[in-house]
């Protein structure tokens, strides 16, 4: 089940989202981010909650944006696209600093 997924919209960008219960965020990109996150439901046997997320019609805008977002979270890195929560607070201070973000 995805907490707070009308939130999402259907529109290319980059995502952020917490699997509740569990200390992992994950940060995604797409041409359609509530279609993707709603996709990747199907995979994950946990409850998520949307953190925030960036609309952003360039690709290669899009791809920088997850890249500096996952950088900025690297020393926190699970695997792939997945963090510990305790990179939570660089990634909202990266959100924080770019005006097209939204913040949930």
């Amino acid at each position: 089940m995805l907490i707070n997924w009308q939130s999402v919209p259907d529109a290319p960008g980059v995502y952020i989202y917490q699997w509740i219960g569990h200390p992992i965020i994950k940060v995604g990109e797409s041409r359609s981010m509530r279609t993707r996150i709603r996709t990747q439901l199907t995979a994950i046997p946990f409850d998520v909650r949307v953190v925030g997320y960036i609309e952003i019609t360039d690709r290669e805008d899009r791809r920088w944006t997850e890249r500096r977002i996952h950088e900025a979270a690297s020393a926190h890195r699970l695997r792939s696209e997945c963090f510990s929560v305790e990179a939570l607070g660089r990634v909202l201070s990266i959100l924080a600093m770019d005006t097209r973000a939204t913040v949930v």
